[in-house]
């Protein structure tokens, strides 16, 4: 099969110059993610000078792959389709494309969950260091990958499903019209919303506690 169907088509931007402003605006995006992530990268894993708790350093590694994946997979084909004002790179590859995309956006939510919540945590119990290894880190990262990625492997295997271009997001998306599509997305869909209540929840405790030891130091 050669062609993707397209859906959305209303929300198609006929404007040219609307287009070359989000195209302009996502090759800076791009290209802030290829430095900004591989400048992590390169300093956590061959200069080592990321001066930080070891388990937080391994997070970051795989929230940094985790953003570059993205940036290829998800944005660099969205610059290419506002290009072309339609899908182009063919099936096989949007649909490759749109199976890291169901895997990348769910676990940048559960790794930058991950992060912040090591941090409360080393907040809460400093003298407890066994735990927060670089091995350990990586292990629990690793863990997180494994299971979207058999969660997604449900879907190709049980659901009969396909992969369509969709206006909005100009970016391939996995068809919901099936019933274990369904189930499939919108596990991946609570696994993305979650991790983002429990960031903001842990983020205001870090807060709090920055606040109450400054105010017990003055």
């Amino acid at each position: 099969r050669d062609m993707i169907d397209a859906y959305s088509s209303e929300q198609r931007l006929n404007n040219a110059f609307e287009r070359v402003i989000w195209i302009f605006y996502l090759v800076i995006v791009v290209f802030s993610s290829l430095i900004g992530d591989s400048m992590i990268l390169i300093a956590s894993v061959r200069c080592k000078a990321m001066k930080l708790n070891e388990f937080i350093v391994a997070v970051m590694q795989h929230i940094a792959f985790c953003d570059l994946l993205q940036s290829v997979s998800f944005v660099f084909p969205t610059i290419i389709s506002l290009i072309a004002d339609e899908w182009i790179l063919g099936y096989v590859l949007g649909y490759c494309i749109s199976c890291l995309n169901s895997i990348s956006f769910p676990a940048a939510s559960i790794l930058v969950c991950v992060l912040t919540t090591s941090k409360l945590f080393l907040l809460k119990f400093p003298l407890r260091t066994g735990f927060w290894t670089a091995r350990n880190g990586h292990k629990l990262c690793s863990s997180v990958w494994l299971i979207l990625i058999l969660l997604h492997g449900m879907l190709i295997i049980m659901g009969d499903h396909r992969v369509m271009f969709n206006y909005i997001s100009y970016n391939v998306v996995i068809d919901l019209s099936t019933c274990w599509a369904n189930k499939c997305i919108r596990l991946m869909g609570i696994s993305s919303v979650i991790p983002a209540v429990i960031v903001m929840v842990a983020t205001v405790l870090i807060l709090h506690d920055l606040f109450k030891s400054r105010s017990a130091s003055q």
